[in-house]
């Protein structure tokens, strides 16, 4: 790993979780009061497929990606500064695109509310197209599209707790995202 590409990536996700952190603090009825809301109707099943879609994440992006692979288990403090976006991006988000998008079209069939779930969520990440092209932005999208169906799927099996998929999207994003990113600002210095 380069330090100078370490360093960048690790203010990144820094700024990242500063900017998510304050948007939930700054709306913490919003994003903080919906977590336990239905838990106690939450089956062992769908707890079960939360950790599930996780993992099937988790080995799909190793699978698809060299440079999460080559350092997927390498343990350190840059990998520790994952930890502190995968807080706030996992309830920001998921409140967001799960329960917000998904019960806005409750009176729809669950399929146009998955659909709606996970389309908006992998639009939303074209923004890794900026600086990594339209390959990162295509990449990103369709990766996310799909982990947003499945999270989705998550949310209507779990009676539409959200909690359930906050615990599957932060076990992502604290496994995957800092080599994600320092993949990204590998790609983007190189291209520069």
């Amino acid at each position: 790993m380069q330090p100078a590409i370490v360093r960048r990536t690790a203010f990144l996700l820094c700024g990242m979780a500063a900017l998510q952190g304050a948007l939930i603090l700054i709306f913490h009825d919003v994003f903080l009061t919906p977590l336990p809301a239905n838990l106690a109707k939450v089956r062992p099943g769908a707890w079960i497929l939360a950790l599930a879609v996780a993992a099937a994440y988790v080995a799909y992006s190793a699978g698809a990606l060299p440079a999460v692979r080559k350092h997927l288990w390498n343990f350190s403090t840059f990998k520790l500064s994952g930890l502190a976006l995968a807080v706030p991006a996992a309830i920001l988000e998921e409140v967001f695109f799960r329960q917000y998008v998904m019960d806005a079209l409750a009176h729809e069939t669950a399929i146009i509310q998955i659909l709606a779930s996970a389309l908006t969520f992998g639009i939303a990440h074209a923004i890794w197209g900026i600086r990594g092209g339209w390959r990162a932005a295509a990449g990103a999208v369709g990766s996310t599209t799909l982990m947003g169906a499945a999270l989705a799927v998550v949310y209507l099996a779990s009676g539409r707790a959200v909690l359930p998929c906050v615990v599957s999207h932060f076990l992502i994003t604290a496994i995957l995202e800092p080599w994600l990113l320092y993949a990204y600002v590998e790609r983007s210095r190189a291209a520069a």
